[in-house]
């Protein structure tokens, strides 16, 4: 990580720390001490390095109160709709598993090493292609071209994914992107961020609300259109690469992915609440949760290790945005209601029901695969 760009993470940690004493209502300071913490988190992940929480002391249990209700917020949304949460993930696990058997089964990928042909892609198609895409998504290029220029995205050997940050005081976005196995995970992850960055500058053109720090917190809604352009570009690369085996098995990366997000969902869902809470951020392996609900009808799953809310928000990400990719004409109805509380019945407003999410994934999956099966 360069030093100037260290600066800025430094900076964004200390203006979170100032807004906290700026404020006077204590939800103010509960929000403002989650952003604190959040960066400390990332400091971490990106430098190798932990930096000492000096908030702590200031702390108060009124605040710590609802700090906590800000971490919960997701696990009580799964609690208090833990029946729709069981049978919607369920049926879009099982949707998306009939697709990767047979996509996984496509003669022409029976031999091929993953990581290998991942590694050894071609780095200068993927950049371009990824410039290719900027072009035709303006919203896109207008804020990574401004990042890019101020020198604030930037790549750390620390960390694998993505992460954006808005400084509220200067005003000024940043892009923080792990190196992957390949250039082609590096511009997915770019994408991905950038449509964080889209959906923020959407709401400050829109609600004027710069430096609210509600628009911030995370709820199940966070990740969908990030995972919409994510999405969106995956398909854009496989029309254009030459190199279709390498984008295919990204691909499936990306739809395996989603699909282990809406299994602990499920899993999860099955859980009587106090055990939802009980796991909350514990990194729980799977088989400990397969183990405590009874179930047995999903194998293969044994060790990946969860916290629960993050995989929701990944899960609820991909099933929203795979129908506002069939629908865009509802996108901007769901940039308006990125702030309200997750329901079924906001999804139902959008279009998205119970019996017709299924369709929604397969037409994706068609989109996507139907070429190679």
């Amino acid at each position: 990580m360069k030093k100037k760009q260290l600066v800025m993470l430094n900076k964004n940690i200390n203006d979170a720390k100032k807004y906290f004493f700026e404020y006077d209502k204590l939800e103010d300071k509960a929000k403002a001490y989650a952003t604190y913490c959040a960066l400390l988190d990332y400091y971490e992940s990106v430098t190798g390095k932990w930096l000492d929480n000096l908030l702590k002391e200031y702390i108060t249990d009124d605040i710590r109160n609802i700090y906590q209700s800000l971490v919960y917020h997701n696990l009580d949304n799964l609690v208090r709709y833990k029946d729709y949460h069981k049978k919607i993930s369920k049926a879009s696990f099982l949707e998306i598993d009939s697709f990767l058997q047979r996509v996984v089964d496509f003669s022409c990928l029976s031999d091929i090493d993953y990581n290998y042909r991942l590694s050894k892609e071609d780095n200068k198609e993927n950049w371009e292609l990824f410039f290719q895409y900027l072009q035709e998504h303006k919203e896109l290029a207008d804020i990574y071209f401004k990042i890019a220029l101020e020198g604030n995205c930037y790549f750390s050997k620390y960390s694998t994914g993505g992460f954006f940050d808005v400084n509220y005081i200067s005003e000024k976005y940043i892009l923080l992107i792990g190196k992957g196995n390949s250039s082609l995970d590096t511009v997915v992850n770019i994408v991905h961020e950038l449509g964080h960055a889209s959906e923020y500058q959407f709401d400050v053109d829109s609600h004027h609300t710069f430096g609210n720090l509600e628009f911030m917190q995370q709820n199940l809604f966070s990740e969908v259109i990030s995972r919409y352009f994510e999405q969106d570009f995956l398909e854009y690369y496989l029309k254009h690469t030459s190199q279709k085996i390498g984008g295919v098995l990204k691909a499936i990366d990306f739809f395996n992915n989603c699909k282990d997000n809406l299994y602990i969902t499920y899993l999860f869902s099955n859980l009587d609440d106090n055990s939802i809470y009980q796991f909350q951020g514990k990194g729980v392996l799977v088989e400990v949760l397969k183990r405590v609900t009874n179930l047995d009808d999903f194998d293969n799953f044994d060790n990946l290790v969860v916290c629960g809310d993050t995989e929701m928000m990944y899960g609820y990400g991909f099933l929203i945005s795979s129908y506002l990719l069939e629908h865009p004409e509802k996108v901007d109805r769901f940039l308006g209601m990125r702030r309200e509380e997750f329901s079924p019945y906001l999804l139902k407003e959008l279009g998205i029901e119970e019996d017709n999410v299924c369709d929604v994934i397969d037409s994706r999956c068609q989109k996507v695969f139907g070429k190679y099966l």
